[in-house]
Protein backbone atom coordinates (compact mmCIF):
# COMPACT_ATOMS: atom_id res chain seq x y z
CA UNK A 1 0.00 0.00 0.00
CA UNK A 2 1.20 3.55 -0.76
CA UNK A 3 2.95 5.05 2.23
CA UNK A 4 1.15 8.34 1.66
CA UNK A 5 -2.03 6.65 2.91
CA UNK A 6 -0.54 6.05 6.34
CA UNK A 7 -2.28 8.06 9.05
CA UNK A 8 -0.99 7.61 12.57
CA UNK A 9 -2.98 8.99 15.45
CA UNK A 10 -2.99 8.57 19.19
CA UNK A 11 -5.17 6.71 21.63
CA UNK A 12 -5.05 6.87 25.40
CA UNK A 13 -4.13 4.10 27.82
CA UNK A 14 -6.06 4.36 31.04
CA UNK A 15 -3.01 4.09 33.29
CA UNK A 16 -3.63 6.86 35.79
CA UNK A 17 -2.07 8.44 38.83
CA UNK A 18 -3.90 10.45 41.49
CA UNK A 19 -3.17 14.15 41.84
CA UNK A 20 -4.45 17.08 43.89
CA UNK A 21 -8.20 17.53 44.32
CA UNK A 22 -8.83 13.89 43.33
CA UNK A 23 -8.10 14.73 39.70
CA UNK A 24 -6.62 11.87 37.73
CA UNK A 25 -4.18 12.25 34.89
CA UNK A 26 -3.01 9.51 32.59
CA UNK A 27 0.65 8.66 32.53
CA UNK A 28 1.15 6.87 29.23
CA UNK A 29 -0.01 6.83 25.64
CA UNK A 30 0.31 4.41 22.78
CA UNK A 31 0.24 4.98 19.06
CA UNK A 32 -1.97 3.15 16.59
CA UNK A 33 -1.47 2.73 12.87
CA UNK A 34 -4.32 2.70 10.40
CA UNK A 35 -4.68 3.12 6.67
CA UNK A 36 -7.54 5.06 5.17
CA UNK A 37 -8.42 6.15 1.67
CA UNK A 38 -8.83 9.74 0.51
CA UNK A 39 -12.22 10.82 1.84
CA UNK A 40 -13.44 12.52 -1.36
CA UNK A 41 -17.08 11.64 -1.85
CA UNK A 42 -17.49 10.35 1.71
CA UNK A 43 -17.76 13.74 3.37
CA UNK A 44 -18.17 17.15 1.81
CA UNK A 45 -15.27 19.59 1.82
CA UNK A 46 -11.81 19.27 3.33
CA UNK A 47 -10.72 17.63 6.59
CA UNK A 48 -9.28 19.84 9.32
CA UNK A 49 -8.64 17.24 12.03
CA UNK A 50 -8.68 13.46 12.40
CA UNK A 51 -8.76 10.94 15.24
CA UNK A 52 -8.62 7.18 14.64
CA UNK A 53 -9.97 4.76 17.24
CA UNK A 54 -9.60 1.17 16.07
CA UNK A 55 -12.00 0.88 13.09
CA UNK A 56 -13.70 4.24 13.60
CA UNK A 57 -12.27 7.41 12.09
CA UNK A 58 -13.47 10.77 13.38
CA UNK A 59 -13.01 13.72 11.03
CA UNK A 60 -13.42 17.41 11.79
CA UNK A 61 -14.78 19.30 8.82
CA UNK A 62 -15.40 23.04 9.32
CA UNK A 63 -18.56 22.99 11.51
CA UNK A 64 -19.08 19.23 11.61
CA UNK A 65 -17.57 16.11 13.15
CA UNK A 66 -18.05 12.91 11.15
CA UNK A 67 -17.69 9.31 12.30
CA UNK A 68 -16.60 6.85 9.61
CA UNK A 69 -16.38 3.08 9.50
CA UNK A 70 -12.73 2.50 8.51
CA UNK A 71 -12.73 -1.29 8.88
CA UNK A 72 -12.12 -1.35 5.12
CA UNK A 73 -9.53 1.46 4.88
CA UNK A 74 -9.84 1.90 1.13
CA UNK A 75 -13.62 2.24 1.35
CA UNK A 76 -14.57 4.21 4.48
CA UNK A 77 -18.29 4.58 5.14
CA UNK A 78 -20.04 7.52 6.75
CA UNK A 79 -21.75 6.47 10.00
CA UNK A 80 -23.04 9.81 11.22
CA UNK A 81 -22.15 13.43 11.81
CA UNK A 82 -22.89 16.10 14.36
CA UNK A 83 -23.20 19.85 13.76
CA UNK A 84 -21.07 22.21 15.84
CA UNK A 85 -20.71 25.96 16.00
CA UNK A 86 -17.20 27.12 15.19
CA UNK A 87 -14.27 26.00 13.08
CA UNK A 88 -12.86 22.58 14.05
CA UNK A 89 -9.15 22.96 14.76
CA UNK A 90 -8.03 19.83 16.67
CA UNK A 91 -9.62 16.91 18.46
CA UNK A 92 -8.68 14.00 20.69
CA UNK A 93 -10.57 10.95 21.96
CA UNK A 94 -10.39 9.33 25.38
CA UNK A 95 -12.73 6.60 26.50
CA UNK A 96 -16.26 7.27 25.24
CA UNK A 97 -15.62 10.97 24.67
CA UNK A 98 -14.33 13.08 21.81
CA UNK A 99 -12.96 16.52 22.70
CA UNK A 100 -13.07 19.06 19.87
CA UNK A 101 -11.31 22.45 19.89
CA UNK A 102 -13.31 24.87 17.72
CA UNK A 103 -11.37 28.12 17.98
CA UNK A 104 -13.87 30.94 18.63
CA UNK A 105 -16.58 28.71 20.15
CA UNK A 106 -14.30 26.85 22.56
CA UNK A 107 -14.35 23.11 23.23
CA UNK A 108 -17.18 20.68 22.49
CA UNK A 109 -17.37 17.38 24.37
CA UNK A 110 -19.16 14.62 22.48
CA UNK A 111 -20.18 11.15 23.67
CA UNK A 112 -19.11 8.78 20.88
CA UNK A 113 -19.75 5.47 22.64
CA UNK A 114 -22.12 4.77 19.73
CA UNK A 115 -20.44 6.25 16.61
CA UNK A 116 -23.74 5.95 14.75
CA UNK A 117 -25.45 8.18 17.29
CA UNK A 118 -23.01 10.75 18.65
CA UNK A 119 -24.39 12.88 21.47
CA UNK A 120 -23.29 16.39 22.46
CA UNK A 121 -22.47 16.45 26.19
CA UNK A 122 -21.30 20.00 26.86
CA UNK A 123 -19.39 23.03 25.62
CA UNK A 124 -16.58 24.68 27.51
CA UNK A 125 -15.95 28.40 27.00
CA UNK A 126 -12.20 28.88 27.48
CA UNK A 127 -10.13 31.96 28.20
CA UNK A 128 -9.49 32.65 24.50
CA UNK A 129 -9.58 30.90 21.08
CA UNK A 130 -9.24 27.13 21.44
CA UNK A 131 -6.58 26.28 18.85
CA UNK A 132 -5.15 23.06 20.28
CA UNK A 133 -6.22 20.34 22.70
CA UNK A 134 -5.08 17.25 24.56
CA UNK A 135 -6.64 15.21 27.35
CA UNK A 136 -5.05 13.14 30.10
CA UNK A 137 -7.44 11.34 32.40
CA UNK A 138 -9.52 13.97 34.20
CA UNK A 139 -7.51 16.92 32.88
CA UNK A 140 -7.87 18.83 29.62
CA UNK A 141 -5.08 21.02 28.22
CA UNK A 142 -6.04 23.82 25.81
CA UNK A 143 -3.82 25.93 23.57
CA UNK A 144 -5.08 29.48 24.08
CA UNK A 145 -2.90 31.46 21.68
CA UNK A 146 -1.70 34.69 23.41
CA UNK A 147 -3.00 33.51 26.79
CA UNK A 148 -0.95 30.32 26.79
CA UNK A 149 -2.12 26.90 28.01
CA UNK A 150 -5.34 26.59 29.99
CA UNK A 151 -5.74 23.59 32.31
CA UNK A 152 -9.30 22.35 32.87
CA UNK A 153 -10.84 19.80 35.26
CA UNK A 154 -13.09 17.41 33.29
CA UNK A 155 -13.92 15.01 36.12
CA UNK A 156 -17.54 15.88 35.33
CA UNK A 157 -17.76 16.03 31.51
CA UNK A 158 -21.03 17.97 31.72
CA UNK A 159 -19.44 20.87 33.60
CA UNK A 160 -15.72 21.34 32.86
CA UNK A 161 -14.04 23.66 35.38
CA UNK A 162 -11.08 26.00 34.96
CA UNK A 163 -8.05 25.11 37.10
CA UNK A 164 -5.36 27.54 36.01
CA UNK A 165 -3.58 29.21 33.10
CA UNK A 166 0.11 28.81 32.26
CA UNK A 167 1.22 31.86 30.28
CA UNK A 168 3.18 31.13 27.07
CA UNK A 169 3.97 33.00 23.85
CA UNK A 170 0.95 32.24 21.57
CA UNK A 171 0.22 28.55 22.01
CA UNK A 172 -1.14 26.88 18.86
CA UNK A 173 -1.03 23.19 19.80
CA UNK A 174 -0.47 21.13 22.95
CA UNK A 175 0.53 17.54 23.62
CA UNK A 176 0.67 15.74 26.98
CA UNK A 177 3.35 13.09 27.46
CA UNK A 178 4.34 11.35 30.69
CA UNK A 179 3.82 14.27 33.04
CA UNK A 180 4.84 17.05 30.67
CA UNK A 181 2.91 19.30 28.28
CA UNK A 182 4.60 20.51 25.10
CA UNK A 183 3.19 23.66 23.52
CA UNK A 184 3.93 24.77 19.94
CA UNK A 185 4.35 28.57 20.07
CA UNK A 186 3.50 30.49 16.90
CA UNK A 187 4.62 34.03 17.70
CA UNK A 188 7.42 32.87 19.95
CA UNK A 189 8.69 30.42 17.28
CA UNK A 190 9.59 27.83 19.89
CA UNK A 191 8.27 24.88 21.91
CA UNK A 192 7.46 25.48 25.57
CA UNK A 193 7.91 22.56 27.96
CA UNK A 194 5.57 22.58 30.97
CA UNK A 195 5.76 20.26 33.96
CA UNK A 196 2.28 18.90 34.74
CA UNK A 197 3.25 16.00 37.00
CA UNK A 198 1.44 17.76 39.82
CA UNK A 199 -1.57 19.82 38.73
CA UNK A 200 -1.31 21.86 41.94
CA UNK A 201 2.24 22.87 40.97
CA UNK A 202 2.31 23.37 37.19
CA UNK A 203 5.39 25.26 35.95
CA UNK A 204 7.25 26.09 32.77
CA UNK A 205 10.56 24.22 32.47
CA UNK A 206 12.09 25.76 29.35
CA UNK A 207 11.57 26.97 25.79
CA UNK A 208 13.25 25.42 22.73
CA UNK A 209 13.81 27.57 19.65
CA UNK A 210 12.39 26.63 16.24
CA UNK A 211 13.37 27.80 12.76
CA UNK A 212 9.80 28.83 11.93
CA UNK A 213 6.47 29.59 13.58
CA UNK A 214 5.64 26.81 16.06
CA UNK A 215 2.50 24.77 15.44
CA UNK A 216 1.85 21.04 15.89
CA UNK A 217 3.68 19.05 18.58
CA UNK A 218 3.82 15.30 19.15
CA UNK A 219 6.01 13.06 21.33
CA UNK A 220 6.78 9.36 21.35
CA UNK A 221 9.59 7.33 22.87
CA UNK A 222 12.68 9.49 23.27
CA UNK A 223 11.72 12.11 20.70
CA UNK A 224 9.61 15.25 20.42
CA UNK A 225 8.44 16.44 17.00
CA UNK A 226 7.45 20.03 16.23
CA UNK A 227 6.01 21.24 12.94
CA UNK A 228 6.60 24.78 11.70
CA UNK A 229 4.32 26.88 9.53
CA UNK A 230 5.34 29.76 7.27
CA UNK A 231 8.85 31.13 7.65
CA UNK A 232 10.96 32.42 10.48
CA UNK A 233 9.54 35.44 12.31
CA UNK A 234 10.03 38.65 10.35
CA UNK A 235 11.01 36.79 7.17
CA UNK A 236 8.26 36.42 4.58
CA UNK A 237 10.48 35.13 1.78
CA UNK A 238 11.14 31.42 1.60
CA UNK A 239 14.72 30.63 2.52
CA UNK A 240 16.35 27.30 3.12
CA UNK A 241 15.92 26.23 6.72
CA UNK A 242 13.15 28.69 7.56
CA UNK A 243 9.84 27.11 8.51
CA UNK A 244 7.95 24.71 6.23
CA UNK A 245 9.21 21.69 8.06
CA UNK A 246 9.55 19.40 11.02
CA UNK A 247 12.04 19.75 13.86
CA UNK A 248 13.09 16.79 16.00
CA UNK A 249 14.22 16.96 19.63
CA UNK A 250 15.58 14.25 21.92
CA UNK A 251 13.69 14.06 25.22
CA UNK A 252 15.66 11.54 27.22
CA UNK A 253 15.13 14.24 29.84
CA UNK A 254 11.51 15.22 29.15
CA UNK A 255 11.96 18.56 30.89
CA UNK A 256 14.78 19.64 28.55
CA UNK A 257 14.27 18.86 24.82
CA UNK A 258 17.58 18.67 22.94
CA UNK A 259 17.58 19.66 19.26
CA UNK A 260 18.52 16.83 16.88
CA UNK A 261 17.55 17.61 13.29
CA UNK A 262 15.33 19.62 10.93
CA UNK A 263 13.41 18.18 7.98
CA UNK A 264 12.45 20.85 5.44
CA UNK A 265 9.30 20.57 3.35
CA UNK A 266 7.83 22.39 0.39
CA UNK A 267 4.66 23.57 2.10
CA UNK A 268 3.31 24.60 5.46
CA UNK A 269 3.50 21.73 7.94
CA UNK A 270 0.79 21.96 10.56
CA UNK A 271 -0.80 19.75 13.17
CA UNK A 272 0.42 16.57 14.83
CA UNK A 273 -0.23 14.01 12.10
CA UNK A 274 2.93 14.86 10.14
CA UNK A 275 5.12 14.03 13.11
CA UNK A 276 3.24 10.82 13.86
CA UNK A 277 3.62 9.63 10.27
CA UNK A 278 7.38 10.11 10.45
CA UNK A 279 7.66 8.05 13.62
CA UNK A 280 6.05 5.02 11.94
CA UNK A 281 7.03 5.63 8.31
CA UNK A 282 9.17 2.50 7.93
CA UNK A 283 6.33 0.31 9.17
CA UNK A 284 4.25 0.95 6.04
CA UNK A 285 4.13 -1.68 3.29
Amino acid sequence: MNKSLLLTVLSCLLTQISLAADIKIQNNKSNMIGRVNVLTGVISGGVNAICLDQDVLFCGNDHRVYSLDASEPMSPKNLSYIELSGYVRQMVKQGDYLYVACRETGVWIINVADPKNMQLVSRYDPVELATGIDVAGDVMFLAMRQNGVEIVDITDRTTPTHIRLEKTNESQSVFYYDGFVYSGEWRGHHVTTISAEDISDVKTCCTSNLKGYGDGVWAHGKYLYATTGLHATGNHEAKKGDGHGLEIFRISDKSKPEFVHTLNGSGIAVGRTVAAILENYQQAD
